[in-house]
Formats: structure tokens, C-alpha cells, sequence
């Protein structure tokens, strides 16, 4: 019975528990890389999408910038996912979670959303620098799916969401970048927490 368990997975679907309603049943969150390129209309540029294209990240290099290594060894990625900076961190399910996220290949519910493409994976200690060069090596967008928490008067991690969104310092510098790499885009998390 999958509702006696957390954690289930069910037609290549992950769900965990969330809540519990009122009436005692669990409520359940779910996590399928399908719904996400429905959502951001990915699934519209694929071979079929309607569209009439066939883009599926095909000769697309993407990057990551992560704390910590992604495993390149992972078998979804077959080689296409590239330790790029050399990192001797240690892995981190996160960055192989972002990884998959836009390269998996897999069935239709768990496919990244450029599944066709590579990713060229870095930890976060020379991510300015890495950026510029490897955008001048073909890079074309790259995902930072990182927050910058700090530790409040209490000594809990913490997200300042008054600052969240600003033009700070690290924005001038990836728009200097942008403007060094017209063809080049990094993309920032917003995080979970707005």
C-alpha cells in the first residue's frame, strides 16, 4: 500500500508526504519532470510538440554551477554530463538533481528538459571567471540554483527575503558578463521561499 509510505514512487512519479487533511488522509507532493516542461512549454519545442520543431537540446551545452560536484557517472546522463571545472568536491545530490533536470534522458516523465543536450558542471569557488571562459567556449545558458541563507540573531539558517530580487553586486557582475557574452544567459534561482 504506497499510502502507508512517505516516500513512493508510482508510473516513474515520485511522491512524498506533505500534510494530512482533516479527514486524517495523506496529501502528497509530486515531482515529474513532464509537468515541468509542460509548465514552461519545453515540451512544445520537442520533435511533435506542435510547433513543428525539433529541439531537444541537441549539440546544447548548458551549464551548472553548484555547490559541491555533480556524478558524472550517473546513468541518465550517458556521458554528457562533464565535470567541466575539474572539481574534486564532493558530489552533491543537489547539482546531479539540477543535472538531471535539464539533461536526463529517460522516459517521458522523467526526462530533463533539453535532453538532447550536455552540461558542463562546475562548483560555485571560480564561477565569475568560469562563466566569461567557458561562455567564450560555447556555453549558452547556465543554472545557479542556490540561495544565500544567513544564520539570524538565533543561530538559524535564514533567507533575507527583503533582499531577495535586488540589484546587488552580483548583478552588476553577470551583467558585465552578459554584456561580454551577448549569446550567453545565466539563470538564477528565485529559491522556495517566495
Amino acid at each position: 500500500n504506497p499510502q502507508s509510505k512517505r516516500t513512493f514512487s508510482k508510473d516513474s512519479v515520485l511522491f512524498t508526504i506533505d500534510d494530512i487533511n482533516e479527514n486524517g488522509l495523506p496529501i502528497y507532493l509530486s515531482t515529474s519532470n513532464r509537468g515541468a516542461a509542460i509548465t514552461t512549454r519545453a515540451n512544445k519545442l520537442y520533435s511533435g510538440g506542435g510547433l513543428g520543431l525539433n529541439i531537444q537540446g541537441q549539440n546544447m551545452i548548458a551549464g551548472v554551477w553548484e555547490i559541491g560536484s555533480m556524478n558524472t557517472l550517473h546513468g541518465h546522463f550517458q556521458n554528457r554530463g562533464i565535470q567541466k571545472d575539474l572539481s574534486t568536491a564532493a558530489h552533491s545530490d543537489h547539482a546531479t538533481h539540477v543535472t538531471g533536470t535539464i539533461i536526463q534522458k529517460g522516459n517521458i516523465l522523467q526526462r530533463g528538459m533539453a535532453f538532447d543536450g550536455s552540461v558542463w558542471a562546475n562548483d560555485i569557488t571560480n564561477e565569475f571567471t568560469e562563466m566569461v571562459d567557458q561562455s567564450f567556449e560555447g556555453l549558452l545558458i547556465s543554472n545557479h540554483s542556490y540561495g544565500i541563507p544567513f544564520l539570524n540573531a538565533q543561530g538559524a539558517l535564514q533567507v533575507d527575503v527583503q533582499d531577495a530580487g535586488k540589484y546587488n553586486a552580483v548583478s552588476r557582475v553577470v551583467d558585465i558578463i552578459h554584456n561580454l557574452a551577448p549569446y550567453y544567459l545565466a539563470v538564477y534561482a528565485a529559491g522556495n521561499e517566495r
